[in-house]
């Protein structure tokens, strides 16, 4: 039996595929040798929600959950010094633009035509991204 964790739960909802046609726009992972850019972003995003304030934080977290990094996508969890590497190095456009291309993806659920309710997500979800997409719309 896998264990899902919310934070596995919530990082399904990210399109891949879409992530994956920016990343090969912007050639995010042409010299990659190890941590690709999908990576990254799961770092990037278990810092944000995690409230971490240094890779070090990032690199233990991510390394306490090995059994379940699979279930992110990534081969396996990025030490510090290459958290550090592609934070310096890959470009940040990749992200930029994966941020737009978010807030259209999910308009739907901002125009009213689908509730995130309707998706049967853990209802820490449905708060989390509900407050998320109300912050960023300058609705709170």
């Amino acid at each position: 039996m896998v264990k899902l964790t919310l934070f596995s739960q919530i990082t399904s909802l990210i399109p891949r595929q879409l992530f994956a046609d920016i990343v090969k726009k912007y050639e995010g992972d042409k010299y990659s040798k190890g941590i690709d850019s999908w990576t990254q972003l799961i770092s990037m995003i278990f810092c944000h929600l995690g409230q971490l304030s240094s890779v070090r934080d990032i690199s233990n977290g991510l390394r306490s959950i090995t059994g379940n990094i699979v279930h992110l996508g990534c081969s396996q969890a990025p030490s510090k010094s290459s958290i550090s590497y592609i934070n310096r190095y890959r470009t940040s456009k990749i992200y930029e633009e994966f941020y737009y291309a978010l807030v259209e993806y999910f308009k739907v659920y901002q125009a009213g035509s689908a509730s995130i309710e309707e998706k049967s997500l853990p209802v820490g979800c449905q708060r989390y991204i509900t407050f998320a997409f109300a912050v960023r719309l300058g609705k709170i």
